[in-house]
C-alpha cells in the first residue's frame, strides 16, 4: 500500500481554507483506508492543532512536533530543522497542501502539490508582500520538482498552466467538497429574517460593495445583514464601513465564528451573499448550498464553476447589480424557492468523499 506524508503545518487556529480542505482531505482518506501521516508542528501552551485533530478523528493519523515558543519555532525555521522534522521516517509520496517550497525529501519519495489559486498574480493588491514572494517561491518549486499537481477548479488549473511549463497531463482539477451538514442545535429564532456575508473581512472579498448594495436595496429594517468573521488584510475601512452602517441593520458578529455556529448561520439566513472579487475555489458558496441557502456572488474566477446554475451571478463590484439580486431574493418566493432546489442539488454533485478518492488516485500513480 502506499505511504503517503501529508504537509499539515497550516492546520492551526484560526483555521484557513487551506487548513480545511487539509482536514477534510485527510478525513475521506482515512475512510478509504489510505496509509498516510499528517505532520504538523506548534509550540507548547498552544494546543489547537491537537484538539482539531483529535476532534476530526484524526489524531492516530498525525504527528505535531511543539517547540518550546514561537520565536524558538522562528529561529528554527532558519537552519531548516521543522522542515527535516516533518520530513523524516519512510513514506512513498510526499503532498505538499498549499504553495511552499518542497523540503529536502528522502530519495525516491513521489511529490504531489495543491493548488489553490494564484492570487498573488492575478490579484496582488490582495496579499502582503511576503505572501507574494512565498507563492512566487512555491510556484517555481512546484513547476520544478511536482511529479502532480492537483488545483482545486478547472480556473486555476488553466492559470497555473498559463504561468508554468508543465505538462498538461500532470496537472488535473480535483474540486472541494462538502459533507452533509451537521444538524445541532438553532441559533434563537432571530428577530428579522437575514441575508449573510461569511469569510474573512478583506479589500476583496467585496464588503464594501455589499454594505453600498445594501444600503441601495433599503432592506432595513425588515430584513438584517450579520457579516461573520475575522478582521484580517486590510480591514480597517471594511470595520468603518460596518459601524457606518450599523444603523441600517448591518450587525458584525465581531470575530471568527466557530463550525458549530457557521452552520447555524448557514441554515438559519434567508440568503447567502458573497461578493468576492476573486477566489481560487469559493467553498462558502458550496457550503451553503448544502443547507438549501440561496447564494449570490460574483461573475468570476472560479465561482461560475462552483455555484452553476444554482445562484444568482453579478458582475464584479456592481453595487446595482448586487442590490436588484438582493431584493430579487428578498421579494421573489418563487425564485428564492428555486435556488434553494437547484442549491441542494448542486452540492450533492461535490463531496469531500470524492475528493479523497480522486486524490487517492493521484497518490498511487505518482507512486508507481
Amino acid at each position: 500500500m502506499t505511504r503517503v506524508r501529508i504537509d499539515g503545518r497550516p492546520i492551526r487556529p484560526p483555521y484557513s481554507g487551506v487548513a480545511q480542505y487539509i482536514l477534510n482531505l485527510s478525513a475521506g482518506l482515512r475512510a478509504q483506508g489510505v496509509d498516510f501521516e499528517l505532520r504538523c508542528y506548534d509550540w507548547l501552551g498552544r494546543d489547537g492543532s491537537s484538539e482539531v485533530l483529535a476532534h476530526r478523528g484524526l489524531h492516530s493519523n498525525s504527528r505535531v512536533h511543539r517547540f518550546l515558543h514561537r520565536k524558538v519555532l522562528t529561529a528554527a525555521s532558519l537552519s531548516g530543522l521543522p522542515s527535516k522534522v516533518l520530513t523524516t521516517g519512510q513514506y512513498d509520496v510526499w503532498h505538499a497542501t498549499y504553495f511552499e517550497r518542497f523540503p529536502h525529501l528522502p530519495r525516491g519519495v513521489g511529490t504531489v502539490g495543491t493548488v489553490h489559486d494564484l492570487m498573488y498574480l492575478d490579484l496582488p493588491t490582495a496579499v502582503t508582500p511576503a505572501i507574494a514572494r512565498g507563492s512566487a517561491r512555491g510556484l517555481h518549486s512546484f513547476a520544478e520538482r511536482a511529479d502532480a499537481i492537483i488545483c482545486v477548479s478547472e480556473f486555476t488549473r488553466q492559470r497555473y498552466l498559463a504561468e508554468t511549463s508543465s505538462r498538461e497531463q500532470l496537472v488535473v482539477t480535483i474540486p472541494l467538497g462538502v459533507d452533509a451538514p451537521p444538524e445541532g442545535e438553532a441559533l434563537p429564532t432571530p428577530d428579522r429574517p437575514y441575508f449573510l456575508y461569511l469569510g474573512n473581512l478583506e479589500p476583496r472579498k467585496g464588503i464594501i460593495d455589499l454594505i453600498a448594495a445594501w444600503r441601495a436595496a433599503k432592506l432595513s429594517p425588515d430584513f438584517d445583514l450579520i457579516i461573520a468573521g475575522a478582521a484580517a488584510y486590510m480591514a480597517d475601512e471594511i470595520l468603518s464601513a460596518i459601524g457606518a452602517a450599523a444603523s441600517e441593520s448591518v450587525r458584525w458578529t465581531g470575530g471568527f465564528v466557530s463550525e458549530s455556529v457557521k452552520w447555524k448561520l448557514l441554515r438559519q439566513a434567508h440568503a447567502f451573499v458573497y461578493p468576492s472579487h476573486f477566489e481560487g475555489f469559493g467553498i462558502p458558496l458550496l457550503e451553503a448550498m448544502a443547507v438549501g441557502t440561496p447564494v449570490v456572488s460574483c461573475r468570476t474566477s472560479s465561482i461560475p464553476e462552483v455555484v452553476g446554475d444554482a445562484g444568482l451571478l453579478v458582475e464584479v463590484a456592481d453595487e446595482d447589480g448586487l442590490a436588484e439580486a438582493l431584493v430579487r431574493l428578498a421579494t421573489d418566493q418563487n425564485c428564492h424557492s428555486k435556488l434553494r432546489s437547484e442549491g441542494l442539488r448542486r452540492a450533492q454533485t461535490l463531496t469531500w468523499d470524492q475528493t479523497a478518492r480522486r486524490t487517492a488516485r493521484v497518490y498511487e500513480e505518482v507512486a508507481r
